[in-house]
C-alpha cells in the first residue's frame, strides 16, 4: 500500500512540535520563572508555559535543574483532574511518585 500524500506531513508536524518543546525547554532552564503561575490550577512553585502553535501547556517545576517538565497537555482538555497532584496542598515531591 502506498502512503497517502497527507503521511508526508505528520513527520514534519512532529520534527516542528518536537523542535518547539526543546526550544522552550532551553529557554526555561536559561530563565525558570519565565513561566505564569496559575494560582486556580497549580500550587506554588509549579509554573505553565505555552506553545500556541500546536495549543499545548508545559506544566513544570522550576525549583529544578534543570526545570523538570511534569506535563505536557493540549489547551482543550479539563485541566483541573490532571494537575489535581499539583494542585493539593501537601508536602509530598510530585516528583517521587
Amino acid at each position: 500500500m502506498m502512503p497517502s500524500a497527507g503521511c508526508s506531513a505528520a513527520p514534519a508536524a512532529a520534527e516542528r512540535l518536537l523542535k518547539a518543546v526543546l526550544d522552550a525547554g532551553e529557554r526555561l532552564a536559561a530563565r525558570p520563572q519565565l513561566g505564569r503561575r496559575r494560582p486556580d490550577l497549580l500550587r506554588d512553585p509549579f509554573r505553565v508555559w505555552s506553545l500556541p502553535r500546536f495549543a499545548l501547556l508545559l506544566i513544570y517545576d522550576p525549583t529544578t535543574d534543570p526545570p523538570a517538565i511534569l506535563r505536557v497537555l493540549h489547551t482543550v482538555q479539563d485541566l483541573g483532574p490532571l494537575l489535581g497532584d499539583l494542585a493539593a496542598a501537601s508536602d509530598e515531591d510530585p516528583l517521587s511518585e
